[in-house]
């Protein structure tokens, strides 16, 4: 070990010091037997992720609209959604989360508002009527 005002020459041809403890160090643990406990990491294995389509936004829906979120009190909200999120991923065998349930049901409401308007707003043309209208 040096110390502050000491100096350090290397000799040409000469390897740092430093690299030849970390390539020992590195050649130490690349020996080490992958079957040892204690240098394996554990893998969390991640969920795989479901998609919404038509056919579960009406099953959405229609979980909404059996089990009224909006007469909940303001504390019993989150407990309500629980439960639509778990009847409604055990109907579909999908595993969406509270929140996206939420959202979900937010974004189909805000699109049926949006074609509600535009269908009122285009005076003279017939209303264009869907199947996701009769459960908004």
């Amino acid at each position: 070990m040096l110390s502050e005002d000491a100096t350090a020459s290397l000799q040409l041809a000469q390897e740092d010091p430093l690299l030849q403890i970390e390539e020992a160090e590195a050649a130490q643990q690349a020996t080490v037997s992958d079957d040892n406990d204690a240098s394996c990491e554990e893998v969390v294995l991640v969920e795989l992720r479901s998609r919404f389509n038509a056919a579960v936004d009406k099953s959405l829906l229609a979980e909404v609209l059996s089990t009224p979120p909006f007469h909940a009190d303001r504390k019993e909200v989150t407990g309500v959604w629980k439960g639509i999120a778990s009847r409604f991923n055990q109907s579909v065998s999908a595993s969406f989360s509270v929140r996206a349930c939420r959202d979900r049901k937010s974004l189909l409401l805000r699109k049926y508002a949006v074609r509600k308007k535009r269908n009122i707003a285009a005076s003279g043309t017939s209303e264009v009527h869907t199947d996701d209208d009769d459960m908004m």
